[in-house]
């Protein structure tokens, strides 16, 4: 696992207040974390912030999995 890949793990275990133990690459937004749009907002948030990268808050509807999510970041960093 990357770098990478663990700060985005971290950050989506804070915005859902789960152990970063339960939370994979293969972690879905919508069926396994339950995700509303609120959430992913301030996730998408968060992420710029601690990552120092940009992206578009139109993107996150897009992303199913914490993989896809990452990968877009990994793109803009």
């Amino acid at each position: 696992m990357t770098e990478l890949e663990k700060n985005v793990l971290e950050l989506v275990a804070q915005a859902f207040n789960k152990d970063i133990a339960d939370i994979g690459l293969d972690t879905t937004f919508k069926d396994d974390l339950a995700a509303s749009s609120l959430v992913m907002v301030s996730l998408i948030a968060n992420i710029e912030e601690e990552l120092d990268v940009m992206i578009p808050i139109s993107e996150a509807a897009k992303f199913k999995t914490v993989a896809d999510l990452t990968a877009a970041v990994a793109a803009e960093a």
